[in-house]
């Protein structure tokens, strides 16, 4: 069926109500289908993200443990602020 919104509305206003909200209805749901995968891919993104770094974290904190006492052999009392 290809009828426009004015055609609608000159047959009947509750029609053209109903019609505004599925076309409407139509367009949500096409920009759903393009935005849930880029969703799904953030949200991958964001796991990697946390666990690398919580991993990155894990190997810097011994690092820190070793190279402060050494900086203060080497280099006396040092501020790092």
């Amino acid at each position: 069926m290809d009828i426009s919104l004015e055609e609608m509305r000159e047959k009947s206003k509750a029609g053209a109500g109903l019609m505004k909200f599925v076309q409407a209805l139509i367009g949500y749901c096409d920009v759903f289908k393009e935005v849930k995968p880029k969703r799904e891919k953030v949200t991958t993104t964001c796991i990697f993200l946390f666990f690398y770094s919580s991993q990155l974290l894990c190997f810097m904190f011994p690092l820190y443990i070793i190279i402060i006492p050494l900086g203060k052999f080497l280099w006396g009392d040092i501020s790092l602020y």
